[in-house]
């Protein structure tokens, strides 16, 4: 069963209000779930997803100020042919790699951050298993 009416608005300041106006009008019974079985997630109503919502948005927009190291990057091309010619600049044997020996590049330009990082280029796999 929906707990919001068809049409409510969903963002953040509407939702506090709705959530604000199901608090108070919570009858003892609903107040009583609230106090001992939201903190285990469960029956969870309005104010208490509104509650979690919030957190998690807070959660979110600490973790997005964050740097974090990328361990895979996917690449499209538009033709089969330029995907060819950057793996032709770009693929290096896997001890060069490994050794990060950008002088091995054909430019050294093509190197990554700045020309200090030998990135390891491979032919993508089948469409369906990526």
């Amino acid at each position: 069963r929906s707990l919001l009416e068809p049409g409510t608005k969903m963002d953040e300041s509407s939702l506090a209000v709705t959530a604000a106006e199901f608090k108070r009008k919570r009858t003892s019974f609903q107040r009583f779930v609230a106090y001992f079985l939201h903190p285990f997630g469960f029956c969870l109503d309005v104010p208490a997803l509104q509650a979690r919502i919030a957190v998690l948005t807070t959660k979110v927009r600490g973790l997005i100020q964050l740097e974090y190291d990328a361990s895979k990057v996917f690449v499209s091309f538009e033709t089969e042919a330029a995907q060819r010619k950057v793996l032709a600049y770009l693929s290096l044997p896997k001890l060069a790699v490994m050794r990060n020996e950008v002088e091995a590049l054909a430019l050294k330009r093509f190197a990554f951050r700045n020309g200090e990082k030998v990135l390891e280029v491979a032919e993508p796999e089948e469409p369906n298993t990526v």
